[in-house]
């Protein structure tokens, strides 16, 4: 017999939760640099013994999660492929599940372009897996969905916040001899106008230029759409997409159609290649125009 090569071995504390595999157990604990780490801080997640009705049993301790969404692509795939090996060693049974789950992510067209949505998306199959009787061979469409919007949402407020750190940071020049169109002359009897944008999406509304995004399901501008509550557009007409009753269900239009919050957001671009929603105003349904210009807010 011959060892297979002088990687880093899975720490025994890791490896034995394993076998009961009743705690979700990040990828972080699976990456060179933590195989690689001192025995002490792998001893300290060894699991528990205690004595219920009179039996000493074990019992799995918990692993904290913190920076598994962080992972890059090297660490994660680092981890699945020892992964794979305790899955084929302890749970031989459900090695063709994993592994037709990890194939699928890994010939992703969208896998470098949406990477953060991909590993969100994997870490949730594994962790629910855990508690639930989940297939991870098979695509999970709601809860994709529901990390979709998150990520989607979390891109727009971030690309926002740059625009508007980027905005701050560059001085506004008090004199120039350069012809300003979008300024007025001082005897207008107005002061200067800050220069607009002259990129804006089709059907984009001057006013909103620069101000912050309006939430894609009731046109309010004092929240994001993750957080919205409204149960009626802010005109007072019903909503076109309104909150379901189970949290982890899509917000669908009476016809059961779903709506690219991308192509609603500020800047009015879907990034998402395989996109199979509905690109047209989350307010009205109107395919003229997003949610940002929608004239029955506006």
């Amino acid at each position: 017999m011959t060892v297979s090569g002088a990687g880093y071995i899975v720490p025994d504390a890791i490896r034995n939760k394993f076998v009961k595999w009743e705690v979700h157990i990040p990828l972080t604990y699976l990456t060179d640099k933590f195989c690689a780490s001192q025995p002490a801080a792998q001893s300290s997640l060894a699991d528990i013994l205690t004595v219920v009705d009179g039996q000493v049993t074990t019992k799995s301790k918990f692993l904290s999660p913190a920076s598994e969404l962080d992972m890059t692509f090297d660490e994660w795939h680092q981890a699945w492929q020892r992964q794979l090996k305790l899955i084929k060693q302890y749970h031989p049974d459900k090695l063709p599940l994993w592994r037709t789950h990890y194939t699928s992510i890994m010939v992703k067209e969208t896998r470098g372009e949406d990477w953060p949505l991909w590993l969100a998306y994997d870490t949730e199959v594994r962790r629910r897996s855990v508690t639930t009787s989940l297939d991870p061979s098979l695509f999970q469409r709601r809860l994709f969905d529901d990390l979709y919007i998150r990520y989607t949402g979390e891109r727009i407020l971030a690309r926002i916040q740059s625009l508007s750190s980027a905005s701050a940071a560059t001085p506004i020049p008090t004199t120039s001899n350069r012809y300003q169109p979008y300024t007025r002359t001082a005897d207008s009897g107005q002061a200067n106008r800050p220069r607009m944008d002259s990129f804006r999406p089709p059907g984009s509304n001057p006013k909103l230029a620069n101000s912050r995004a309006r939430c894609l399901f009731c046109g309010g501008l004092a929240h994001s759409p993750k957080t919205c509550i409204a149960h009626t557009l802010v005109n007072g007409k019903p909503l076109l997409l309104a909150k379901p009753a189970a949290a982890d269900t899509p917000r669908v239009d009476r016809n059961g159609r779903q709506y690219c919050f991308g192509w609603n957001g500020k800047n009015g671009q879907c990034t998402f290649n395989q996109c199979a929603r509905e690109h047209a105003c989350s307010l009205c349904g109107d395919k003229a125009h997003n949610a940002q210009s929608c004239p029955t807010i506006l």
